[in-house]
């Protein structure tokens, strides 16, 4: 079943740590599906064609983490107690100066994949 929305970085960062791989499907565009591979610390992101994943969200602990696309890494994200996700850009290997405060990172990643040439 293909999912519209998928899964917060809220939800997932509370199962880190389990042993169980969960495969979920979730739609980034009229003409394309994401499958995201939960897995014990990180998220897997496959396009339908893709072998290997395209993007990737690793945790380092239950509110923070990296997040990698096409093997680079792209921005980090942390949750300050209470708080929203802040996600910080990285491009060209510095950090960018104004954090994109309220963002879920699952959903960060999704946006940049939707933007990838089909």
């Amino acid at each position: 079943m293909v999912q519209l929305v998928p899964p917060s970085t809220e939800s997932l960062s509370k199962v880190i740590g389990g042993e169980a791989i969960k495969k979920v499907e979730v739609e980034i565009d009229d003409n394309r599906r994401v499958d995201l591979l939960i897995r014990r610390d990180q998220v897997d992101f496959f396009l339908e064609s893709s072998e290997e994943p395209v993007a990737v969200l690793r945790f380092g602990s239950s509110y923070s983490g990296a997040l990698w696309l096409s093997g680079d890494v792209i921005g980090e994200f942390y949750k300050a107690p209470n708080g929203p996700f802040v996600v910080v850009e990285i491009q060209d290997g510095f950090k960018r100066p104004h954090p994109m405060e309220d963002v879920d990172p699952i959903g960060y990643l999704i946006k940049r994949l939707a933007s990838l040439p089909t």
